[in-house]
């Protein structure tokens, strides 16, 4: 998160296109240093979506796999890497404290309550910061994630 910011005029083009590798060594790292190496590396697609940066996708109700979608308009990899943390939060919430809730013979749940608030601190010590929502107006104001 140290590496310098491009300039607005830069970010407001929206044309950040992560490199294949890049998706996977950025999620490797908050794989290993947030969640300790507990996730599987799932299908990350960068897309249009309407109206959201990110998205988790639940395969199906019977297993642990998931598919995380980030938007494709992205302004800098800081923007990249948060919303990428956000939606491995939610693989989280399915594949590992899914497991434990499907085990108690209860549903999982994703959503951004007490399971995915739990990860905040941790991310912050990264300079990630972890909302329910991602205000752009905010960043290109401050340009500072902290103040999303």
């Amino acid at each position: 998160m140290a590496t310098p910011l491009p300039s607005k005029r830069v970010q407001r083009r929206g044309n950040y296109k992560p490199t294949r590798q890049q998706i996977i060594d950025v999620y490797n790292a908050i794989n290993v240093e947030v969640f300790n190496g507990q996730l599987v590396r799932p299908s990350i697609l960068t897309r249009s979506l309407a109206k959201e940066w990110g998205w988790c996708v639940i395969q199906d109700d019977a297993t642990t796999q998931v598919k995380l979608k980030i938007d494709k308009t992205i302004y800098c990899i800081q923007w990249f890497v948060t919303i990428l943390a956000h939606e491995m939060v939610h693989q989280y919430q399915w594949q590992v404290n899914g497991q434990v809730l499907k085990s108690n013979n209860q549903d999982p749940i994703l959503d951004h309550g007490e399971t995915f608030l739990a990860f905040k601190g941790k991310l912050a010590e990264f300079g990630i910061p972890l909302l329910e929502m991602y205000d752009d107006k905010k960043w290109f104001a401050h340009q500072d994630l902290m103040k999303l």
